[in-house]
């Protein structure tokens, strides 16, 4: 019994994931409807051009089947933002931020950082991931900080499915009605 107990806790150990979140000033609980999903920048030496848009696209879908409205603006208004500040958080100075955001109405900001490391030798290779969401109101305010640490790779769906599920529901707990 003991044996089997340890042989589970080594499988399930490795697969673990958490996820926390810091809050700041934030608005009144519920006032929060409309969700901008802004710059996701992912950080890794395999390349694959479409992670931050997948994980972009299926945060939107979580927030949505929260009851948020979701925008998110074109790829073309993205890039004009500013690169990510000395923490590794994508930032945005408040004068473009006031400039490329005022077109579409919103009460909450998403921008993140993805980014997955793989060591080891060829025999046995580990993977880890961090996901790093900065949280904006309107105005340029940083209000939020959540981080999703998982030994799962972002470019499967079902740890993607998990990720953003696992941060949408600290949102919607931390900003929803």
């Amino acid at each position: 019994m003991r044996l089997t107990l340890v042989i589970l806790a080594a499988f399930l150990l490795p697969a673990c994931a958490s996820v926390e979140m810091h809050t700041g000033k934030r608005p009144a609980k519920g006032t929060v409807k409309t969700v901008l999903l802004g710059n996701f920048e992912q950080r890794t030496l395999a390349y694959d051009p479409y992670v931050a848009a997948n994980f972009r696209d299926a945060l939107a879908f979580e927030l949505f089947q929260r009851g948020y409205a979701v925008v998110i603006p074109r790829e073309k208004a993205l890039k004009k933002l500013s690169p990510a500040d000395d923490q590794g958080v994508a930032s945005v100075k408040e004068e473009s931020f006031k400039s490329e955001t005022a077109h579409p109405r919103f009460d909450l900001r998403v921008d993140g950082v993805l980014w997955e490391s793989r060591w080891g030798d060829t025999l046995k290779t580990r993977t880890g991931a961090v996901v790093t969401v900065a949280m904006s109101l309107p105005d340029g305010t940083k209000i939020a900080e959540a981080r999703y640490v998982t030994a799962d790779p972002l470019s499967d769906p079902s740890s993607v499915r998990k990720i953003t599920r696992g941060l949408a529901g600290k949102i919607y707990r931390s900003f929803g009605n």
